[in-house]
Parts: structure tokens; C-alpha cells; sequence
């Protein structure tokens, strides 16, 4: 069980040879250092936790070859200088899951994808009128 303060706790030097040398450490401490200052800087814009931008198609949509249920993925490709795209995709929740037995091989498609097919289905329900 760890300790989190019940008992006394000890450090002692030189006890054993370390599994990654000090300066190595020190290195790499630096490169995480960097990288943290560096996207920092990027000033990506976060959603919080409780929005939920796509909960129109939420719950709403499911898979074509497994029937489950798809669910929404967020991510932002960054494109050089130019800043970065955000990208919208739907997945099926037992594809992503790679080690399932039983996984299925449906694909993920991007969100304007979705949106221009849904406006295409209303459209046809205008002209059936």
C-alpha cells in the first residue's frame, strides 16, 4: 500500500545506480520544459467541459454495420504558421476500440459531412410536398 504521509518517509542517495543518468534527466526535463512554453503559445481555444457543440446528432446516431451507437470526436490539425483547423469527426464507439474482439470496421466521417447530407434529407422532404 503506498504511503501518503501515515509514516515516516526516507530518501536515501546513492543506494542504488539510477535507471536513467542524472544529466539525461536533466535534458529531458529542458525538452518538456520547451515544448510546454511553446504550446503555450499557440493559444488554442478550449471548449469547456460542458458544452456540448454537436448535441443535436448526439444519442441520435448510429452505426450502419454494428448498430452502436456513434459518438463525436474534437480535434485541431495544426497547419504550420497558418494556426490550426479544428476538425469534427463521428465514430463508432466499438470501432475506435482496437483490441475488441468482436470490433467493428466502420470508418470515422468529418461532421460537414453529416451536416450536407442531413440538409440534402431535408430538402428532399421540401420537394415531396
Amino acid at each position: 500500500a503506498p504511503n501518503e504521509g501515515e509514516l515516516p518517509q526516507y530518501y536515501i542517495e546513492g543506494h542504488h545506480e539510477p535507471i536513467i543518468a542524472p544529466e539525461e534527466w536533466e535534458k529531458v526535463q529542458s525538452i518538456i520544459q520547451k515544448r510546454s512554453e511553446a504550446f503555450k503559445q499557440l493559444n488554442y481555444q478550449k471548449y469547456s467541459k460542458d458544452q456540448h457543440k454537436n448535441s443535436s446528432f448526439t444519442e441520435k446516431l448510429y452505426c450502419g454495420e454494428c448498430g452502436n451507437v456513434l459518438g463525436y470526436e474534437r480535434s485541431l490539425e495544426r497547419r504550420g504558421s497558418n494556426g490550426t483547423k479544428e476538425i469534427n469527426r463521428w465514430v463508432c464507439r466499438l470501432a475506435e476500440k482496437y483490441y475488441a474482439v468482436n470490433g467493428c470496421s466502420s470508418q470515422r466521417f468529418h461532421q460537414d459531412y453529416l451536416e450536407k447530407h442531413f440538409i440534402n434529407l431535408l430538402k428532399g422532404f421540401e420537394q415531396d410536398e
